[in-house]
């Protein structure tokens, strides 16, 4: 079903993009080891927000969405232009699989 492997497609390409950035950030051992994606079931709201300890430096275009916790232990939830493209794509395709089960 084509809407199943563009949810695959997307799912990969969120994975393939956090690689990418982990190369970015700084410290990058951090990064790598608990950047989270959250959210990422098709019915939550704010799909695939990205989670990461708030001493990691971000460029410009990761937009805070919210912050938990406090002090070292802060972790910050960010959005960047990227995922929201690819989300708007993954709902586009959980909707059409949506309709085709209704059938």
């Amino acid at each position: 079903d084509q809407a199943c492997d563009t949810i695959e497609r997307i799912q990969a390409d969120l994975e393939d993009y956090k690689q990418e950035m982990c190369q970015e950030l700084s410290p990058r051992h951090v990064a790598r080891r608990d950047w989270t994606y959250v959210n990422t079931k098709p019915d939550s709201k704010d799909k695939y927000l990205i989670e990461l300890p708030a001493m990691v430096e971000v460029p410009d275009d990761f937009l805070i969405k919210g912050k938990r916790g406090s002090g070292a232990k802060q972790v910050n939830k960010y959005r960047t232009p990227v995922v929201a493209r690819l989300v708007q794509e993954l709902e586009h395709a959980f909707d059409i699989q949506q309709e085709r089960k209704a059938m």
